[in-house]
């Protein structure tokens, strides 16, 4: 199935960055279990469950899951239909989506589909119309929706568009709501090779503490702001990658932080990966495939600073953050 995710460019583009610094590390959940697999007319399941373990005052012990899962399956010569359904901190969402396949026209390829999400008590109904290209050099990605914020309807556009030029590559993304104010303002140019990357890009504030994007500073109104920009470096060689990040964060003050990483591919089956900032939070993933039906990955996550003054988190089951997933592929 294809569709418009809320990420600006992450579903035009896989920015190797991305790999080194943001998959796999897992230690914000105590456990997570995930089954996927195909149905027998090609379709797609995947079911995903996050457990976090936690104390309070008394010490006493206490779980919290997150679930979520999905089934995909086509009809037709080319249509596809989906269902998703996620219960994350306390809140439930059910989505319906039909997608219309790729259609080719004139030698080009195109693609749309329609996606409706509610809450099990069917209280609100959120809508989203979207039509996908796909060329040699270039993508596009046009959504209409239509959301509930604070008990007023919303209405907006978005446009995506990301093209290459040789090694280089270039996009803008934007979001237009019914007051013609502009939600999201986002850039990304790039330059790669086959063993160096280079990436600038920029992303609207978002407030991500209460999810919701309508909060962002809008252009309109004199309320302007920068955003976060991020410069990042890729560097390949051998089973290895390295990777370096720089942010500045408008929507943070103003803060300007730094992540490195690297990820090393011990073999075919045994990725290690580790990832240092400047606040001294490491990070250090292994992930394993077992078999062709298993794969765990392990992370664990140590505050260099709160470790040095002695301090630990007292809250969780564990004084040092640590995240186990096991994925079951049938």
């Amino acid at each position: 199935m294809q569709s418009v995710k809320n990420r600006s460019f992450k579903f035009l583009h896989n920015f190797s960055s991305d790999d080194v610094l943001t998959n796999d590390y897992k230690s914000d959940k105590f456990e997570s279990y995930s089954v996927k697999g195909t149905t027998p007319n090609n379709g797609k399941f995947e079911y995903k469950a996050k457990v976090n373990l936690t104390r309070d005052e008394n010490r006493n012990l206490s779980a919290k899951t997150d679930t979520e899962g999905k089934i995909i399956f086509p009809f037709g010569n080319q249509y596809h239909f989906g269902f998703f359904q996620a219960n994350k901190g306390g809140k439930s969402t059910v989505t319906f989506q039909l997608d219309g396949g790729n259609v080719e026209f004139k030698g080009r390829k195109f693609n749309w589909f329609v996606k409706a999400c509610t809450n099990n008590e069917f209280q609100r109904l959120n809508l989203r119309l979207g039509a996908n290209y796909w060329g040699s050099k270039c993508e596009s990605n046009t959504r209409v929706q239509t959301e509930e914020v604070d008990g007023n309807r919303v209405f907006a556009l978005s446009q995506r568009t990301m093209c290459r030029h040789n090694n280089f590559l270039y996009g803008f993304a934007g979001t237009l709501n019914n007051k013609f104010e502009a939600i999201t303002y986002d850039g990304a140019l790039g330059y790669e090779t086959k063993d160096f990357d280079l990436y600038l890009r920029h992303e609207s504030y978002v407030d991500r503490k209460n999810n919701n994007p309508h909060t962002i500073a809008h252009i309109s109104g004199g309320n302007f702001s920068l955003g976060k920009l991020i410069a990042s470096a890729v560097y390949r060689k051998g089973n290895d990658t390295f990777c370096g990040e720089v942010t500045h964060n408008d929507g943070n003050n103003g803060k300007v932080g730094f992540t490195v990483g690297v990820n090393h591919k011990v073999n075919s089956d045994l990725t290690a990966k580790a990832k240092a900032d400047n606040n001294l939070n490491v990070f250090i993933s292994l992930k394993n495939k077992y078999s062709r039906l298993l794969t765990v990955t392990g992370t664990v996550q140590l505050d260099l600073k709160n470790l040095k003054e002695g301090k630990t988190n007292t809250n969780t089951l564990l004084p040092v953050p640590l995240g186990l997933e096991f994925g079951l592929n049938l």
